[in-house]
């Protein structure tokens, strides 16, 4: 493999993740969520893992799906964690994101869940299989 294929394979991004302070059901703020987010994944897929690491000081009833901010940002999700670091994050580490629960008016690109990615995340795939055959 190529140098630098195998860097952005197998290279990660030290991730900060808080839930945002007026969303909280409770009162002290909870420990943000740290984790290694590999490049070549997705924000929406790290959905579970904040679910699990909030899931007390999120309101009850809130169904929309979470969002990702950066410096108050709202961040694609159709584009993966490694080009969003390499664009918007100039170095931080850890690269330091606010996670929203509230309903997201900047549309399907910034706000969907899991399934949002799948869709673009084909497409591309078939389009460069495409030029390769």
């Amino acid at each position: 493999m190529h140098v630098a294929a195998a860097m952005v394979w197998e290279g990660a991004v030290p991730i900060q993740l808080s839930l945002y302070a007026s969303e909280s059901a409770i009162s002290e703020p909870l420990p943000p969520l740290f984790l290694l987010a590999p490049r070549c994944t997705y924000l929406p897929l790290l959905a579970e893992a904040v679910l699990s690491h909030h899931q007390e000081a999120l309101p009850p009833g809130v169904e929309s799906p979470l969002w990702f901010a950066h410096d108050g940002l709202a961040l694609r999700t159709d584009l993966s964690v490694g080009v969003l670091f390499d664009l918007l994050a100039s170095g931080q580490r850890p690269w330091r994101l606010t996670v929203h629960r509230s309903p997201c008016e900047d549309g399907p690109a910034r706000c969907g869940g899991p399934d949002a990615v799948r869709g673009p995340f084909f497409h591309r795939l078939k389009a460069r299989h495409a030029h390769v055959v």
